[in-house]
Protein backbone atom coordinates (compact mmCIF):
# COMPACT_ATOMS: atom_id res chain seq x y z
CA UNK A 1 0.00 0.00 0.00
CA UNK A 2 1.32 3.56 -0.96
CA UNK A 3 0.27 6.99 -0.72
CA UNK A 4 -0.40 8.25 -4.08
CA UNK A 5 -1.57 12.58 -4.03
CA UNK A 6 -4.10 12.77 -1.37
CA UNK A 7 -5.11 9.28 -1.03
CA UNK A 8 -3.87 5.89 -1.06
CA UNK A 9 -3.16 2.82 -3.58
CA UNK A 10 -2.82 -0.86 -3.26
CA UNK A 11 -1.75 -2.81 -6.73
CA UNK A 12 -2.78 -6.41 -6.28
CA UNK A 13 -1.21 -6.98 -9.72
CA UNK A 14 -2.13 -8.41 -13.27
CA UNK A 15 0.10 -11.97 -13.24
CA UNK A 16 -0.93 -12.93 -9.39
CA UNK A 17 -4.49 -12.06 -9.64
CA UNK A 18 -4.29 -14.44 -12.82
CA UNK A 19 -2.00 -17.19 -11.23
CA UNK A 20 -4.49 -17.36 -8.51
CA UNK A 21 -7.38 -17.89 -10.81
CA UNK A 22 -6.12 -20.44 -12.58
CA UNK A 23 -4.38 -21.82 -9.53
CA UNK A 24 -7.76 -22.34 -7.17
CA UNK A 25 -10.31 -23.01 -10.33
CA UNK A 26 -7.62 -25.63 -11.44
CA UNK A 27 -8.03 -24.49 -14.75
CA UNK A 28 -5.15 -25.33 -17.37
CA UNK A 29 -3.72 -22.96 -20.19
CA UNK A 30 -1.96 -24.20 -23.61
CA UNK A 31 1.53 -23.10 -24.61
CA UNK A 32 1.64 -19.23 -26.17
CA UNK A 33 -1.30 -18.57 -25.08
CA UNK A 34 -1.88 -15.06 -25.33
CA UNK A 35 -4.40 -13.90 -22.52
CA UNK A 36 -6.53 -10.81 -24.21
CA UNK A 37 -7.23 -8.22 -21.39
CA UNK A 38 -10.13 -5.59 -21.32
CA UNK A 39 -9.27 -3.02 -18.44
CA UNK A 40 -12.05 -0.64 -16.89
CA UNK A 41 -11.20 2.74 -14.86
CA UNK A 42 -13.98 3.93 -12.81
CA UNK A 43 -14.85 5.77 -9.80
CA UNK A 44 -17.28 4.45 -7.51
CA UNK A 45 -18.89 6.80 -4.35
CA UNK A 46 -18.53 4.58 -0.87
CA UNK A 47 -21.32 7.88 0.71
CA UNK A 48 -23.78 9.95 -0.20
CA UNK A 49 -22.53 11.91 2.78
CA UNK A 50 -18.57 12.22 2.30
CA UNK A 51 -16.33 12.18 -0.69
CA UNK A 52 -14.56 8.93 0.18
CA UNK A 53 -14.76 7.23 -2.96
CA UNK A 54 -12.83 4.54 -4.41
CA UNK A 55 -11.09 4.22 -7.87
CA UNK A 56 -10.40 0.22 -8.89
CA UNK A 57 -8.63 -0.83 -12.45
CA UNK A 58 -10.57 -3.83 -13.18
CA UNK A 59 -9.57 -6.33 -15.56
CA UNK A 60 -12.05 -8.75 -17.60
CA UNK A 61 -10.47 -12.01 -20.10
CA UNK A 62 -11.90 -11.61 -23.04
CA UNK A 63 -10.89 -14.88 -24.79
CA UNK A 64 -10.19 -17.46 -21.97
CA UNK A 65 -13.40 -18.89 -22.08
CA UNK A 66 -13.11 -20.35 -18.16
CA UNK A 67 -12.58 -16.59 -16.87
CA UNK A 68 -15.37 -14.88 -19.73
CA UNK A 69 -17.46 -14.09 -17.04
CA UNK A 70 -14.69 -12.94 -14.55
CA UNK A 71 -13.80 -9.56 -13.43
CA UNK A 72 -10.75 -9.35 -11.53
CA UNK A 73 -9.22 -6.42 -9.18
CA UNK A 74 -5.77 -5.28 -10.02
CA UNK A 75 -5.51 -2.18 -8.23
CA UNK A 76 -7.83 -0.02 -6.14
CA UNK A 77 -7.54 3.72 -5.22
CA UNK A 78 -8.73 5.33 -2.38
CA UNK A 79 -9.21 9.37 -1.39
CA UNK A 80 -12.02 11.64 -1.48
CA UNK A 81 -11.60 12.86 -4.86
CA UNK A 82 -10.22 11.15 -7.81
CA UNK A 83 -6.15 10.43 -8.29
CA UNK A 84 -5.10 14.01 -8.92
CA UNK A 85 -2.17 12.22 -11.52
CA UNK A 86 -3.87 9.54 -13.87
CA UNK A 87 -0.51 8.87 -14.93
CA UNK A 88 0.67 7.89 -11.20
CA UNK A 89 -2.76 5.83 -11.01
CA UNK A 90 -2.13 3.72 -13.74
CA UNK A 91 2.00 3.32 -13.78
CA UNK A 92 1.85 -0.38 -12.12
CA UNK A 93 -0.42 -1.17 -14.47
CA UNK A 94 1.13 0.30 -17.60
CA UNK A 95 4.37 -1.02 -16.37
CA UNK A 96 3.58 -4.82 -15.55
CA UNK A 97 1.36 -4.89 -18.82
CA UNK A 98 4.21 -4.43 -20.84
CA UNK A 99 6.53 -6.67 -18.79
CA UNK A 100 3.92 -9.37 -19.82
CA UNK A 101 3.45 -9.03 -23.07
CA UNK A 102 7.45 -9.90 -23.50
CA UNK A 103 6.17 -13.27 -22.08
CA UNK A 104 6.08 -15.04 -18.48
CA UNK A 105 5.50 -18.67 -17.31
CA UNK A 106 2.22 -19.70 -16.36
CA UNK A 107 1.84 -23.75 -15.55
CA UNK A 108 5.28 -24.18 -17.01
CA UNK A 109 4.21 -23.03 -20.11
CA UNK A 110 5.02 -19.31 -21.30
CA UNK A 111 2.27 -17.21 -22.35
CA UNK A 112 1.51 -13.60 -23.00
CA UNK A 113 -0.36 -10.65 -21.81
CA UNK A 114 -2.35 -8.43 -24.55
CA UNK A 115 -4.66 -5.49 -23.33
CA UNK A 116 -7.07 -4.93 -26.17
CA UNK A 117 -9.49 -2.49 -24.74
CA UNK A 118 -9.84 0.34 -22.10
CA UNK A 119 -13.44 0.40 -21.67
CA UNK A 120 -14.72 4.15 -19.64
CA UNK A 121 -17.63 6.35 -19.17
CA UNK A 122 -16.94 9.92 -20.91
CA UNK A 123 -15.61 11.41 -18.01
CA UNK A 124 -13.16 8.47 -16.69
CA UNK A 125 -11.66 8.26 -20.50
CA UNK A 126 -10.67 11.59 -21.39
CA UNK A 127 -8.81 11.66 -16.91
CA UNK A 128 -7.40 8.17 -18.16
CA UNK A 129 -6.34 9.67 -22.03
CA UNK A 130 -5.66 12.94 -20.73
CA UNK A 131 -7.75 14.45 -23.13
CA UNK A 132 -10.44 16.92 -23.39
CA UNK A 133 -13.78 16.24 -21.76
CA UNK A 134 -16.82 16.12 -22.92
CA UNK A 135 -17.48 19.40 -22.60
CA UNK A 136 -14.86 20.68 -25.00
CA UNK A 137 -14.86 22.02 -28.32
CA UNK A 138 -12.71 19.24 -29.82
CA UNK A 139 -13.38 16.61 -27.03
CA UNK A 140 -14.94 13.54 -29.84
CA UNK A 141 -12.55 10.81 -29.14
CA UNK A 142 -13.23 9.52 -32.72
CA UNK A 143 -13.43 12.32 -34.51
CA UNK A 144 -12.18 15.69 -35.72
CA UNK A 145 -15.09 17.14 -35.35
CA UNK A 146 -15.13 20.81 -33.32
CA UNK A 147 -18.76 21.14 -31.25
CA UNK A 148 -20.87 24.51 -31.10
CA UNK A 149 -21.98 25.15 -27.52
CA UNK A 150 -25.74 25.70 -27.90
CA UNK A 151 -27.88 26.48 -25.09
CA UNK A 152 -25.38 24.87 -22.61
CA UNK A 153 -24.70 22.05 -24.42
CA UNK A 154 -21.59 21.26 -26.23
CA UNK A 155 -23.04 19.86 -29.45
CA UNK A 156 -21.88 18.05 -32.02
CA UNK A 157 -23.99 17.90 -34.85
CA UNK A 158 -22.19 16.70 -38.07
CA UNK A 159 -22.16 13.44 -39.31
CA UNK A 160 -19.37 11.54 -41.59
CA UNK A 161 -16.68 13.78 -40.27
CA UNK A 162 -12.78 12.94 -40.34
CA UNK A 163 -11.97 10.15 -38.16
CA UNK A 164 -8.63 10.09 -35.80
CA UNK A 165 -6.21 7.77 -36.29
CA UNK A 166 -3.96 5.81 -34.01
CA UNK A 167 -0.80 7.58 -35.82
CA UNK A 168 -2.96 11.39 -35.40
CA UNK A 169 -3.69 10.93 -31.94
CA UNK A 170 0.39 10.19 -31.16
CA UNK A 171 1.74 13.11 -33.57
CA UNK A 172 -0.98 15.53 -32.06
CA UNK A 173 -2.41 16.43 -35.14
CA UNK A 174 -5.40 18.15 -33.39
CA UNK A 175 -3.51 19.67 -30.22
CA UNK A 176 -6.87 20.96 -29.01
CA UNK A 177 -8.02 17.56 -28.18
CA UNK A 178 -5.00 16.58 -25.98
CA UNK A 179 -4.23 18.08 -22.61
CA UNK A 180 -0.82 16.22 -22.23
CA UNK A 181 0.71 12.38 -22.68
CA UNK A 182 -0.56 9.48 -21.23
CA UNK A 183 1.10 6.24 -20.05
CA UNK A 184 -1.69 4.27 -21.84
CA UNK A 185 0.47 5.19 -25.04
CA UNK A 186 3.51 2.90 -23.88
CA UNK A 187 0.73 -0.11 -23.80
CA UNK A 188 2.32 -2.65 -26.68
CA UNK A 189 0.48 -3.67 -29.83
CA UNK A 190 -2.05 -0.70 -28.45
CA UNK A 191 -4.37 1.83 -30.67
CA UNK A 192 -5.39 4.62 -28.98
CA UNK A 193 -8.50 5.08 -30.92
CA UNK A 194 -9.56 1.36 -31.93
CA UNK A 195 -8.64 0.11 -28.79
CA UNK A 196 -10.42 2.92 -26.87
CA UNK A 197 -14.24 1.83 -27.93
CA UNK A 198 -18.03 3.38 -26.86
CA UNK A 199 -18.87 1.98 -24.41
CA UNK A 200 -22.55 1.59 -25.04
CA UNK A 201 -23.69 0.84 -21.29
CA UNK A 202 -22.80 4.98 -20.71
CA UNK A 203 -23.49 6.14 -24.11
CA UNK A 204 -26.71 4.80 -25.51
CA UNK A 205 -28.49 2.93 -21.93
CA UNK A 206 -27.35 6.07 -19.66
CA UNK A 207 -27.13 8.67 -22.59
CA UNK A 208 -29.52 8.50 -25.61
CA UNK A 209 -32.24 6.50 -23.87
CA UNK A 210 -32.19 8.43 -20.16
CA UNK A 211 -31.93 11.90 -22.48
CA UNK A 212 -34.72 10.81 -24.23
CA UNK A 213 -36.82 9.79 -21.30
CA UNK A 214 -36.19 11.77 -18.37
CA UNK A 215 -34.21 14.96 -19.26
CA UNK A 216 -35.58 18.10 -17.85
CA UNK A 217 -35.65 19.66 -21.52
CA UNK A 218 -36.14 16.98 -23.89
CA UNK A 219 -37.73 14.01 -21.74
CA UNK A 220 -41.08 13.01 -22.88
CA UNK A 221 -41.30 11.54 -18.91
CA UNK A 222 -40.12 15.01 -17.04
CA UNK A 223 -39.04 17.21 -19.96
CA UNK A 224 -41.02 20.30 -21.09
CA UNK A 225 -43.58 20.73 -23.78
CA UNK A 226 -44.42 20.36 -26.64
CA UNK A 227 -42.04 16.84 -25.47
CA UNK A 228 -43.16 15.88 -22.53
CA UNK A 229 -46.19 13.38 -22.19
CA UNK A 230 -49.82 14.56 -20.21
CA UNK A 231 -50.24 12.95 -16.92
CA UNK A 232 -52.73 10.40 -18.09
CA UNK A 233 -50.28 9.70 -20.75
CA UNK A 234 -47.71 8.76 -18.66
CA UNK A 235 -49.84 6.92 -16.70
CA UNK A 236 -51.11 5.07 -19.39
CA UNK A 237 -47.61 4.55 -20.82
CA UNK A 238 -46.06 3.24 -17.12
CA UNK A 239 -48.75 0.95 -16.98
CA UNK A 240 -47.79 -0.64 -20.26
CA UNK A 241 -43.89 -0.67 -19.71
CA UNK A 242 -44.34 -2.58 -15.85
CA UNK A 243 -46.94 -4.67 -17.65
CA UNK A 244 -44.09 -6.87 -19.66
CA UNK A 245 -43.12 -7.77 -15.85
CA UNK A 246 -45.56 -10.75 -15.79
CA UNK A 247 -43.41 -13.18 -18.74
CA UNK A 248 -40.36 -12.00 -17.78
CA UNK A 249 -37.85 -14.84 -18.44
CA UNK A 250 -35.01 -15.44 -15.24
CA UNK A 251 -32.13 -13.85 -17.22
CA UNK A 252 -33.53 -10.41 -16.53
CA UNK A 253 -31.76 -8.85 -13.37
CA UNK A 254 -33.96 -6.14 -12.83
CA UNK A 255 -37.85 -6.09 -13.44
CA UNK A 256 -39.57 -2.87 -15.16
CA UNK A 257 -40.69 0.12 -12.91
CA UNK A 258 -43.38 3.24 -13.42
CA UNK A 259 -41.77 5.90 -15.07
CA UNK A 260 -42.14 8.33 -11.68
CA UNK A 261 -38.94 6.03 -10.81
CA UNK A 262 -37.10 7.28 -14.58
CA UNK A 263 -34.96 8.99 -13.12
CA UNK A 264 -33.22 6.60 -10.88
CA UNK A 265 -33.50 4.04 -13.25
CA UNK A 266 -30.40 1.73 -13.54
CA UNK A 267 -28.71 0.97 -16.96
CA UNK A 268 -29.91 -2.45 -17.84
CA UNK A 269 -33.72 -0.86 -16.85
CA UNK A 270 -32.84 1.54 -19.72
CA UNK A 271 -31.46 -1.60 -21.64
CA UNK A 272 -34.87 -3.16 -21.16
CA UNK A 273 -36.50 -0.51 -22.60
CA UNK A 274 -34.90 -0.15 -25.58
CA UNK A 275 -34.30 -3.75 -26.52
CA UNK A 276 -37.78 -5.21 -25.21
CA UNK A 277 -40.88 -2.40 -24.10
CA UNK A 278 -40.17 -0.05 -27.06
CA UNK A 279 -41.95 -2.65 -30.34
CA UNK A 280 -44.53 -3.25 -28.24
CA UNK A 281 -45.43 0.29 -26.42
CA UNK A 282 -43.86 3.12 -28.21
CA UNK A 283 -46.24 3.21 -31.38
CA UNK A 284 -49.45 3.00 -28.75
CA UNK A 285 -48.39 5.90 -26.54
CA UNK A 286 -46.19 8.33 -28.46
CA UNK A 287 -46.51 10.36 -31.97
CA UNK A 288 -45.61 9.36 -34.70
CA UNK A 289 -42.16 11.38 -34.95
CA UNK A 290 -41.07 10.31 -31.09
CA UNK A 291 -42.19 7.08 -31.90
CA UNK A 292 -40.09 6.59 -35.22
CA UNK A 293 -36.82 7.54 -33.43
CA UNK A 294 -37.53 5.56 -30.73
CA UNK A 295 -37.89 3.03 -32.94
CA UNK A 296 -34.81 3.34 -35.10
CA UNK A 297 -32.47 3.56 -31.79
CA UNK A 298 -34.50 0.11 -30.92
CA UNK A 299 -33.23 -1.50 -34.67
CA UNK A 300 -29.80 -0.24 -34.19
CA UNK A 301 -29.53 -1.62 -30.78
CA UNK A 302 -30.29 -5.10 -31.10
CA UNK A 303 -29.20 -5.41 -34.69
CA UNK A 304 -25.47 -4.03 -33.04
CA UNK A 305 -26.18 -6.46 -29.85
CA UNK A 306 -26.58 -9.90 -32.12
CA UNK A 307 -23.08 -11.76 -32.48
CA UNK A 308 -24.52 -12.85 -36.18
CA UNK A 309 -24.15 -10.24 -39.61
CA UNK A 310 -22.79 -7.45 -37.88
CA UNK A 311 -19.37 -7.26 -40.01
CA UNK A 312 -21.60 -8.15 -43.14
CA UNK A 313 -20.64 -4.58 -45.06
CA UNK A 314 -24.70 -4.53 -45.90
CA UNK A 315 -25.30 -4.37 -42.38
CA UNK A 316 -22.78 -2.39 -41.53
CA UNK A 317 -23.90 0.19 -43.92
CA UNK A 318 -27.50 0.22 -43.20
CA UNK A 319 -26.79 0.70 -39.56
CA UNK A 320 -24.22 3.57 -40.31
CA UNK A 321 -27.33 4.84 -42.43
CA UNK A 322 -29.83 4.68 -39.80
CA UNK A 323 -27.62 6.23 -37.15
CA UNK A 324 -27.44 8.95 -39.52
CA UNK A 325 -31.17 9.40 -40.04
CA UNK A 326 -31.65 8.94 -35.56
CA UNK A 327 -29.54 12.32 -36.10
CA UNK A 328 -31.18 13.73 -38.72
CA UNK A 329 -34.97 12.88 -36.99
CA UNK A 330 -33.14 14.53 -33.26
CA UNK A 331 -31.97 17.53 -34.59
CA UNK A 332 -35.77 17.92 -36.05
CA UNK A 333 -37.67 17.09 -33.21
CA UNK A 334 -35.04 18.23 -30.17
CA UNK A 335 -33.23 20.90 -31.76
CA UNK A 336 -29.59 21.14 -32.14
CA UNK A 337 -28.69 20.76 -28.37
CA UNK A 338 -29.94 17.43 -27.81
CA UNK A 339 -26.68 16.08 -30.07
CA UNK A 340 -24.80 16.33 -27.10
CA UNK A 341 -21.40 13.82 -27.16
CA UNK A 342 -23.58 10.47 -26.15
CA UNK A 343 -25.87 11.47 -28.96
CA UNK A 344 -23.08 11.82 -31.40
CA UNK A 345 -20.96 9.04 -30.42
CA UNK A 346 -24.04 6.71 -32.12
CA UNK A 347 -22.31 7.57 -35.72
CA UNK A 348 -19.11 5.90 -34.50
CA UNK A 349 -20.12 2.88 -32.43
CA UNK A 350 -20.97 0.84 -35.28
CA UNK A 351 -16.77 1.04 -36.07
CA UNK A 352 -16.26 -0.39 -32.65
CA UNK A 353 -18.89 -3.26 -33.30
CA UNK A 354 -17.39 -4.02 -36.53
CA UNK A 355 -13.67 -4.27 -34.88
CA UNK A 356 -14.49 -6.03 -31.26
CA UNK A 357 -18.07 -7.85 -32.02
CA UNK A 358 -21.35 -7.45 -30.40
CA UNK A 359 -22.07 -4.49 -28.33
CA UNK A 360 -21.95 -6.94 -25.10
CA UNK A 361 -18.18 -7.61 -26.02
CA UNK A 362 -16.67 -4.37 -24.87
CA UNK A 363 -19.57 -3.23 -22.26
CA UNK A 364 -18.92 -1.61 -18.80
CA UNK A 365 -22.25 -4.05 -17.78
CA UNK A 366 -19.68 -6.63 -16.02
CA UNK A 367 -17.39 -4.28 -14.62
CA UNK A 368 -20.68 -2.23 -13.20
CA UNK A 369 -21.41 -5.37 -11.23
CA UNK A 370 -18.37 -5.78 -10.14
CA UNK A 371 -18.24 -2.12 -8.48
CA UNK A 372 -21.68 -3.41 -6.07
CA UNK A 373 -19.72 -5.69 -4.74
CA UNK A 374 -16.75 -3.74 -3.77
CA UNK A 375 -18.78 -1.29 -2.42
CA UNK A 376 -20.94 -4.39 -0.45
CA UNK A 377 -17.22 -5.40 1.07
CA UNK A 378 -16.76 -1.95 3.15
CA UNK A 379 -18.53 -2.52 6.65
CA UNK A 380 -17.94 0.48 7.86
CA UNK A 381 -16.50 4.18 7.30
CA UNK A 382 -12.66 3.89 9.23
CA UNK A 383 -10.14 2.30 6.93
CA UNK A 384 -12.23 1.63 3.73
CA UNK A 385 -8.96 0.66 1.43
CA UNK A 386 -7.68 -1.71 4.17
CA UNK A 387 -11.31 -3.60 4.40
CA UNK A 388 -11.32 -3.69 0.80
CA UNK A 389 -7.73 -5.31 0.30
CA UNK A 390 -8.46 -8.10 2.90
CA UNK A 391 -11.38 -9.19 1.73
CA UNK A 392 -10.53 -9.57 -1.60
CA UNK A 393 -7.34 -10.87 -0.54
CA UNK A 394 -9.36 -13.52 1.12
CA UNK A 395 -11.77 -14.46 -1.73
CA UNK A 396 -9.07 -14.22 -4.50
CA UNK A 397 -7.76 -17.33 -2.52
CA UNK A 398 -10.88 -19.08 -3.20
CA UNK A 399 -12.58 -20.53 -6.05
CA UNK A 400 -14.54 -18.49 -7.92
CA UNK A 401 -18.14 -18.99 -8.96
CA UNK A 402 -17.65 -16.82 -12.09
CA UNK A 403 -15.75 -19.30 -13.59
CA UNK A 404 -17.19 -20.98 -16.57
CA UNK A 405 -16.12 -25.03 -17.15
CA UNK A 406 -19.38 -25.67 -19.11
CA UNK A 407 -19.59 -25.68 -22.75
CA UNK A 408 -21.13 -22.46 -23.55
CA UNK A 409 -22.55 -23.99 -26.94
CA UNK A 410 -24.32 -26.47 -25.91
CA UNK A 411 -28.46 -26.84 -24.12
CA UNK A 412 -27.51 -29.89 -21.61
CA UNK A 413 -30.79 -31.15 -20.56
CA UNK A 414 -30.98 -31.37 -16.79
CA UNK A 415 -34.49 -33.03 -15.77
CA UNK A 416 -38.46 -33.24 -17.53
CA UNK A 417 -38.55 -29.47 -16.78
CA UNK A 418 -35.07 -28.02 -17.08
CA UNK A 419 -32.61 -27.64 -19.82
CA UNK A 420 -29.42 -24.87 -19.48
CA UNK A 421 -26.26 -24.10 -21.30
CA UNK A 422 -23.63 -21.46 -19.47
CA UNK A 423 -26.05 -18.49 -21.51
CA UNK A 424 -30.09 -19.05 -20.59
CA UNK A 425 -31.93 -21.44 -18.81
CA UNK A 426 -35.11 -23.11 -20.32
CA UNK A 427 -38.00 -24.49 -17.99
CA UNK A 428 -41.93 -25.19 -18.55
CA UNK A 429 -43.23 -22.84 -17.07
CA UNK A 430 -44.90 -19.78 -18.38
CA UNK A 431 -41.99 -17.53 -18.76
CA UNK A 432 -38.75 -19.45 -19.59
CA UNK A 433 -40.51 -22.00 -22.30
CA UNK A 434 -40.21 -20.05 -26.19
CA UNK A 435 -37.26 -20.86 -28.16
CA UNK A 436 -36.72 -19.95 -31.77
CA UNK A 437 -35.58 -23.02 -34.27
CA UNK A 438 -32.81 -23.51 -36.67
CA UNK A 439 -36.28 -23.84 -38.93
CA UNK A 440 -37.59 -20.42 -38.25
CA UNK A 441 -40.44 -21.99 -36.39
CA UNK A 442 -41.36 -20.57 -32.57
CA UNK A 443 -42.56 -23.35 -29.72
CA UNK A 444 -43.25 -23.16 -26.41
CA UNK A 445 -41.77 -26.48 -24.73
CA UNK A 446 -43.84 -28.64 -22.27
CA UNK A 447 -41.13 -31.39 -21.47
CA UNK A 448 -37.86 -32.72 -21.36
CA UNK A 449 -36.69 -36.12 -22.91
CA UNK A 450 -33.22 -36.26 -20.76
CA UNK A 451 -32.33 -40.05 -22.53
CA UNK A 452 -33.60 -39.46 -25.73
CA UNK A 453 -31.98 -35.36 -25.86
CA UNK A 454 -35.26 -33.90 -27.23
CA UNK A 455 -37.63 -31.83 -26.24
CA UNK A 456 -41.92 -31.56 -26.62
CA UNK A 457 -42.94 -28.47 -27.73
CA UNK A 458 -46.23 -26.60 -29.39
CA UNK A 459 -45.57 -24.72 -32.78
CA UNK A 460 -47.49 -21.50 -33.21
CA UNK A 461 -48.98 -21.39 -36.17
CA UNK A 462 -48.97 -17.65 -37.88
CA UNK A 463 -45.90 -15.52 -37.28
CA UNK A 464 -46.27 -12.09 -38.67
CA UNK A 465 -43.96 -8.88 -38.21
CA UNK A 466 -44.54 -6.60 -35.10
CA UNK A 467 -43.64 -3.52 -37.06
CA UNK A 468 -41.89 -2.77 -40.18
CA UNK A 469 -40.52 0.94 -40.10
CA UNK A 470 -37.56 1.20 -39.68
CA UNK A 471 -37.42 -2.67 -41.17
CA UNK A 472 -39.30 -5.55 -40.72
CA UNK A 473 -38.85 -7.07 -36.99
CA UNK A 474 -38.68 -10.05 -38.84
CA UNK A 475 -35.32 -9.48 -40.07
CA UNK A 476 -34.70 -8.91 -35.98
CA UNK A 477 -36.47 -12.85 -35.34
CA UNK A 478 -38.95 -10.52 -33.67
CA UNK A 479 -42.61 -11.96 -34.38
CA UNK A 480 -46.30 -11.30 -33.63
CA UNK A 481 -47.32 -15.06 -32.77
CA UNK A 482 -50.64 -16.27 -33.18
CA UNK A 483 -52.75 -19.85 -32.67
CA UNK A 484 -50.37 -22.20 -30.33
CA UNK A 485 -50.92 -26.02 -31.64
CA UNK A 486 -52.80 -28.42 -29.55
CA UNK A 487 -51.07 -31.32 -30.46
CA UNK A 488 -47.35 -31.38 -29.41
CA UNK A 489 -44.08 -32.67 -31.30
CA UNK A 490 -40.75 -33.59 -30.51
CA UNK A 491 -37.69 -31.72 -31.56
CA UNK A 492 -34.16 -32.49 -30.59
CA UNK A 493 -32.30 -30.16 -28.30
CA UNK A 494 -29.82 -29.36 -31.02
CA UNK A 495 -33.01 -27.44 -33.03
CA UNK A 496 -32.91 -24.88 -30.53
CA UNK A 497 -31.48 -21.43 -31.77
CA UNK A 498 -32.50 -18.61 -29.01
CA UNK A 499 -34.39 -18.15 -26.63
CA UNK A 500 -36.95 -15.69 -26.85
CA UNK A 501 -38.76 -13.70 -24.38
CA UNK A 502 -43.01 -13.75 -25.27
CA UNK A 503 -45.20 -10.52 -24.04
CA UNK A 504 -48.61 -10.96 -24.20
CA UNK A 505 -51.32 -8.51 -25.63
CA UNK A 506 -55.02 -9.17 -25.91
CA UNK A 507 -54.88 -11.41 -29.21
CA UNK A 508 -51.64 -12.51 -30.02
CA UNK A 509 -48.20 -12.42 -28.89
CA UNK A 510 -44.65 -10.70 -29.33
CA UNK A 511 -41.76 -12.80 -29.58
CA UNK A 512 -38.34 -11.19 -29.09
CA UNK A 513 -35.51 -13.30 -28.48
CA UNK A 514 -32.63 -12.49 -26.18
CA UNK A 515 -30.95 -9.94 -27.26
CA UNK A 516 -28.69 -8.84 -24.04
CA UNK A 517 -26.79 -12.36 -23.96
CA UNK A 518 -24.60 -14.22 -25.86
CA UNK A 519 -26.06 -16.00 -28.53
CA UNK A 520 -24.75 -19.18 -30.54
CA UNK A 521 -22.19 -18.68 -33.38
Amino acid sequence: MKKLGSGQFYYFGIKNTLLQLIEHNNLSIRKSFIFEITVNFDGLPLSKSSNSSFWPILIGFENFEPLKRVVAIVGLYHGNDKPSDSNAFISDFVEESKLLHKGFTLQLQECFIKIVAVICDLPAKSFILRTKGHNGYFSCSKCLQEGDYINGVMSFTEVNCNKRTDLSFRKRSQEEHHIGFSLIEEIPDFDMIRNVPIDYMHCICLGIVKRILASKKFGIIFGKPPHKLPFRKVSMFSAAFVKINETLPLEFARKARVFNEVKRFKAVEFRLFILYAAPIIVRKHLQRSYSKLIMILHVIVTVLCSTRNIRKIDVVNYITDLSNRFITLAKNIFGYDFISQNVHLLTHIVDDVEFFGALDSFSAFKFENHMQFLKKIVRKADRPLQQAVKRISEINSLPNVSVNTSDSETLIIHNARLAKNSNFTLKTNQKDCYVLLYSGEIVKITEFCKTEHCFVAKKFEILSDVYKYPCRSSFLNIYKCEHLEENAVSYPISAVNLKLAIFREEHYCVAIPLAHIPCPK
